[in-house]
């Protein structure tokens, strides 16, 4: 089996099973959501919401970019990086709907 062809059989089912599909629902869910990553950065990780603050990010593999978001209403400057194309379309959508 060609890399090229596993890549292919891999985006096919990312597209049918996206793993951030919970994230464009709402507002309110994604306030909560928000609320559960704080709580990873800051009390898990250790890092607080003001080490992203003027940071410039880079994220490979960002999806729908609820990651870059959250980063972003946290002070940082986030580029995402994602080479499906519905995930690009819907994290586009998901910018105008919560930044």
């Amino acid at each position: 089996m060609s890399v090229k062809y596993f890549t292919f059989e891999v985006l096919k089912v990312y597209k049918k099973v996206n793993p951030s599909a919970y994230f464009t629902l709402n507002k309110k869910d994604f306030s909560y959501t928000e609320k559960i990553k704080e709580n990873i950065f800051e009390n898990l990780l250790k890092f607080t919401k003001k080490m992203f603050k003027d940071e410039e990010l880079l994220e490979f593999g960002s999806g729908t970019g609820d990651t870059s978001i959250y980063h972003s209403k946290w002070g940082a400057k986030s580029t995402g990086i994602e080479m499906n194309k519905d995930a690009v379309t819907r994290c586009k959508k998901n910018q105008v709907l919560y930044v």
